[in-house]
C-alpha cells in the first residue's frame, strides 16, 4: 500500500508548530525516506536544525529544497541565513555571484547581498566555536522524552546526538539516568562513568554512580563516590543525605 506523504507532512508541520521537534524531525525524516527529494520536508527539516543550532545539517537540506525550487525567494534566504550560521560566507559569495551571472531575480539578489555583507563583517558569520554539549533545545527535547517515559527514545536520541557530541559528559549522564530508570545497572554505571571520566567536577554523575552502585550491592564504592560529590560541592544535600 502506498503512503501519503502530503498526510505525513501535515503531521509534522503540526507538532512542528506545537514544538514538539522530536516528533516532527521523525516525521519529516519518515518522508525523506520515501522521497529524498521531497522539497517541503526538506525545507521544514532544515529550518528546523536551524532553529536547534545544527546548521551543518541543514545545508544539504535547504539546499536541495532550493535546487528543487529556485524561484521561491524564500529558499534562497534560508538556505544563506543557514551558511551564515553554519560560518561559511566564502561559500556564500560564491553562490551568489555565480547567481548573478545566471540571472537570478534582482530582488533576491538584493535580499542574499544584505546577508552575505553583514556575514562578511562579522557580524552573523563567525564560525562557532567548539561545543561539547548539544544545543540547549536538544537537552530539553531528551529530557521531555525522559519526563514523559518515553526512555528507549530518549535513548536513541541521545546516542545519535553523541555521534556529534562525544565528549558531552551531560549526555552521557543522561543516558545514564534513563538506563537506571531502567533497572540496567551496567550500562547506567557506564554512563555515568564515562560523565566522570570527561568532567571530573561534574557533580551529578559522581552521585548518581554512586547511587547505581549502592543498588548493585557495591556500598563501599558508592560511598567514595558520595565523598568525591561533597569534595565537589560540599553543601550537596544528596551526598549529605546518602553518606
Amino acid at each position: 500500500m502506498s503512503v501519503d506523504t502530503n498526510i505525513i507532512l501535515q503531521q509534522a508541520i503540526a507538532a512542528h508548530q506545537l514544538n514538539d521537534l522530536y516528533l516532527a524531525e521523525k516525521l519529516y525524516l519518515s518522508i525523506l525516506k520515501i522521497d529524498d527529494q521531497h522539497p517541503d520536508a526538506n525545507y521544514n527539516l532544515g529550518l528546523l536544525y536551524v532553529c536547534v543550532e545544527q546548521p551543518l545539517d541543514a545545508l544539504p537540506l535547504l539546499r536541495s529544497a532550493l535546487e528543487a525550487h529556485p524561484q521561491i525567494e524564500q529558499f534562497w534566504v534560508s538556505y544563506f541565513e543557514a551558511l551564515s550560521s553554519a560560518g561559511k560566507s566564502s561559500r556564500a559569495r560564491a553562490i551568489l555571484e555565480v547567481g548573478k551571472q545566471n540571472n537570478l531575480q534582482p530582488e533576491i539578489v538584493t535580499r542574499l547581498e544584505t546577508i552575505v555583507l553583514r556575514a562578511e563583517a562579522g557580524n552573523d558569520m563567525q564560525h562557532p566555536a567548539p561545543r561539547n554539549d548539544p544545543p540547549e533545545l536538544r537537552i530539553k527535547l531528551l529530557a521531555q522524552l525522559y519526563e514523559s517515559g518515553l526512555h528507549r527514545q530518549m535513548i536513541d536520541a541521545a546516542q545519535q546526538l553523541l555521534e556529534s557530541f562525544p565528549k558531552s559528559a551531560l549526555l552521557h549522564n543522561m543516558l545514564g539516568t534513563a538506563y537506571l530508570d531502567l533497572r540496567q545497572y551496567k550500562l547506567d554505571r557506564a554512563g555515568y562513568e564515562a560523565a566522570i571520566a570527561l568532567a571530573p567536577d561534574y557533580i551529578l554523575p559522581h552521585v548518581n554512580l554512586g547511587v547505581t552502585l549502592s543498588l548493585m550491592g557495591h556500598f563501599s564504592e558508592a560511598i567514595a563516590h558520595y565523598r568525591n560529590g561533597l569534595k565537589i560541592d560540599p553543601n550537596d544535600i544528596k551526598s549529605i543525605i546518602y553518606i
